[in-house]
């Protein structure tokens, strides 16, 4: 390759959705401008604000797409406020079960499945599905809330550093850690829920599988490098549980098994029957 064929690349990587310029000085300088409501930018993403406080003092359920996860897990949870992620949408055909939020931040997994289905995402959750506002040109839906993500650590760092960021109004944006699940706590911390359980959230990739069904593209990862993904999973739930304690917000794992030891241990039964608060 050419000196100015190498030059463009790098020009062009650093400019990416992904890269340096994008995430460092576009991302916080269009994050003021929506947040200030300063020359219209914040119209296209003012639906974000009505998820503020809307369910404050009360309690949540994060569903991670683990291979703990079981269907009977999620049929409990009919009367109780969900989040749903990702590739959740593959138990719909054995459930009418549906989050009430729906959460697909990753853009380029949104385009994978995007190609090769009818993403109905309006269909994913009872209130409102939260996406990435790269993907809004093939994002549809009335109850689609669009919020724009920098990457940082995640993509452009990727395990180098750990200067995690945080801004507590979602119009200006959301800084993504190392993992979706992440992120909604995030989202939950926004709507005022109090307290927040994990299930499915089982951080573990040193075995045979990553979900609970099978994922297109999805591949078995050399073992040192899972435990790279493990860790730095690992430094984002530690983030974000800093972020809830300040806010005095109770987080808690209700994964059956996996490798999240970060936060403590409850059982989904014991929650649901006793109504623990």
């Amino acid at each position: 390759m050419s000196v100015v064929g190498s030059l463009y690349n790098r020009v062009r990587t650093e400019f990416s959705s992904y890269g340096f310029v994008r995430n460092y000085i576009f991302f916080p300088v269009m994050g003021f401008l929506r947040e200030k409501k300063i020359a219209g930018f914040h119209k296209p993403y003012d639906k974000i604000e009505e998820l503020k406080e809307v369910h404050q003092g009360e309690r949540c359920f994060i569903i991670a797409t683990g291979p703990s996860l079981k269907l009977e897990d999620v049929e409990k949870l009919k009367k109780e406020y969900t989040f749903g992620i990702n590739t959740i949408f593959k138990l719909f055909s054995e459930t009418d079960w549906r989050p009430t939020y729906y959460v697909m931040t990753d853009p380029s997994l949104y385009k994978s499945l995007y190609k090769n289905a009818d993403l109905d995402v309006n269909s994913y959750s009872e209130r409102r599905s939260i996406l990435n506002a790269i993907n809004k040109d093939i994002v549809n839906g009335d109850k689609t809330i669009l919020v724009h993500c920098c990457w940082l650590d995640h993509v452009y760092h990727y395990g180098r550093s750990r200067n995690f960021k945080y801004h507590p109004n979602l119009l200006f944006g959301v800084y993504d850690y190392y993992s979706v699940t992440q992120e909604c706590i995030v989202y939950a911390i926004y709507m005022g829920f109090k307290e927040i359980y994990l299930l499915g959230a089982d951080n573990d990739y040193t075995g045979s599988k990553q979900h609970f069904k099978n994922t297109e593209g999805e591949f078995h990862i050399q073992y040192e490098r899972a435990l790279k993904v493990q860790e730095m999973n690992n430094a984002g739930y530690a983030y974000v549980k800093m972020i809830a304690e300040e806010q005095e917000v109770k987080i808690f794992n209700a994964t059956r098994g996996g490798k999240l030891e970060i936060f403590p241990r409850v059982d989904l039964d014991c929650v649901l029957e006793e109504n623990i608060h």
